[in-house]
């Protein structure tokens, strides 16, 4: 049975919160762009899922925190305390690594994940809220 135009809107809509654009979505989803955007427009909430999801990104973090190292390094002032130069580079360090470390086995878990909830979508017995859940979205 192929998916209800509910699936396949929920569907487009998790893929817009993961940085997919419309165009993408179409594609990935059997639809037109404009019915995507014609989507968005409708539900109005899309950017907000979007820039909420990104804040729990994981690699954008690593990259903000790769940039506050950049910055410390380079930091005359703070330099000049050596003490609490090393203990703000070495806090930093510390929740990178951790960081970095969980994201080792990303590509395997979000490939596991991913057929899963393509298993999801198509069984009719997932609500809408199991789906918020899996999406890790508030509004779907």
């Amino acid at each position: 049975m192929p998916p209800s135009a509910d699936q396949l809107r929920r569907e487009a809509r998790a893929l817009y919160a993961t940085g997919m654009s419309p165009e993408a979505i179409g594609l990935a989803i059997g639809r037109s762009p404009s019915s995507v955007y014609r989507w968005m427009k409708a539900d109005g909430d899309w950017d907000d899922i979007r820039r909420s999801r990104r804040t729990q990104d994981p690699a954008a973090l690593l990259a903000i925190l790769d940039a506050r190292l950049a910055a410390l390094v380079d930091d005359q002032e703070l330099a000049a305390d050596a003490g609490a130069w090393a203990d703000a580079i070495q806090k930093i360090s510390n929740v990178r690594d951790r960081i970095a470390s969980r994201l080792e086995n990303l590509p395997t878990v979000l490939g596991v994940l991913s057929r899963f909830a393509e298993w999801a979508r198509d069984d009719p017995g997932v609500s809408d809220e199991e789906m918020r859940i899996l999406f890790g979205i508030h509004e779907y």
